[in-house]
């Protein structure tokens, strides 16, 4: 019975020993992504709707300046919703979307946001921008909303 009991506490370390000399071949040989997961931590993802949106083809469509922030290593699905009351009770709504690289730096992007039903004038409108990304963090998502200028 001592004897299996050694047997034991040798099995267990011979064991350790290999799962650490595992790690150490591992770390020598994926030095890249060791230093990726300390840099990127976890998910983050900004968005921000810029304040001035350009008028196009007489108010069918609008240029919406986004900017955002994503590290997620891959894509993010990037959206912008506009509102804007076309006199009395009609409102014109329109929505665009894209698909943009997550750098894990500041980006701007111009989005176009057609027009359904009534067309977008000059004045204020109602912005609504969000931002979506999966990555090895996990998924998010992060949201602006805002109150901006449409010009022509």
């Amino acid at each position: 019975m001592e004897e299996d009991m050694n047997r034991a506490k040798k099995f267990k370390a011979v064991l350790a020993g290999a799962i650490v000399a595992g790690g150490t071949v591992a770390a020598f040989l994926l030095p890249g992504t060791a230093a990726v997961a300390d840099q990127s931590g976890s998910l983050s993802l900004s968005v921000t709707v810029e304040p001035n949106a350009t008028l196009l083809a007489r108010g069918a469509a609008a240029d919406v300046q986004i900017e955002f922030t994503c590290n997620s290593g891959g894509s993010a699905y990037l959206s912008v919703e506009l509102t804007q009351r076309a006199g009395g009770k009609e409102v014109a709504t329109g929505y665009g979307s894209t698909q943009v690289g997550c750098t894990g730096q500041p980006q701007r992007t111009i989005m176009s946001v057609t027009a359904n039903g009534n067309v977008f004038s000059k004045g204020e409108a109602f912005a609504a921008a969000g931002i979506s990304s999966c990555g090895v963090m996990g998924c998010g998502n992060a949201y602006d909303e805002r109150v901006i200028q449409l010009n022509r």
